[in-house]
């Protein structure tokens, strides 16, 4: 197809593009705008001619335009993350815009969580871990006694923490290291 009637398409195909959740920006071999949509409109904060569209994005069309290949590329822009995808089609460049700044927000809150779950196991974990080292040395049975009752709540404290639904089922399995019921320390010490 000629490049006049690819630009012409594209502006016969603005209201639909408007319809889209999806930015689109159409660019000639040039990076000269053909058209953009509002959704396109809006993420930019560029008028309708595409007169300031950002620099990294007219980069992008170039990248494309020159390997003939899609890429793509993340730009903050203010408060917003914006993913652009471009490609080739025929004479022309084709950008969509995708707002991932939600998607961005909430990896960063999961690693935040994870990051504090993870130093709070971490910090549960350290007393009973230091009362099984002290456990080892002690040779006085109500002393290795007193200890062993307070390790049991310690890991029942962190199996409360970690626990899940199915703790209850875990805890009637064979070799299951949830805590049950205190045995008596029969164990005679020496």
């Amino acid at each position: 197809m000629g490049r006049r009637l690819v630009e012409q398409q594209l502006r016969g195909a603005a209201a639909l593009l408007d319809a889209l959740d999806l930015g689109v920006v159409a660019l000639d071999g040039r990076s000269k705008p053909i058209t953009l949509n509002r959704t396109a409109q809006d993420l930019l904060a560029c008028p309708p001619d595409g007169s300031t569209l950002p620099l990294a994005l007219l980069d992008l069309a170039d990248e494309a335009w020159r390997r003939d290949t899609a890429c793509t590329r993340e730009l903050v822009l203010g408060q917003s993350v914006l993913r652009l995808h471009a490609s080739r089609l025929e004479d022309s460049v084709l950008v969509q815009v995708h707002d991932v700044s939600l998607l961005r927000h909430l990896q960063q809150a999961h690693r935040l969580l994870v990051d504090a779950v993870a130093d709070s196991l971490l910090e549960r974990v350290e007393g009973p871990a230091l009362l099984v080292e002290a456990l080892a040395s002690v040779d006085d049975p109500v002393l290795a006694t007193r200890w062993l009752r307070r390790l049991r709540g310690e890991v029942a404290d962190l199996a409360r923490l970690v626990g899940d639904p199915g703790q209850d089922r875990r805890a009637s399995r064979p070799g299951c290291l949830v805590p049950r019921a205190a045995p008596a320390v029969s164990r005679r010490w020496s």
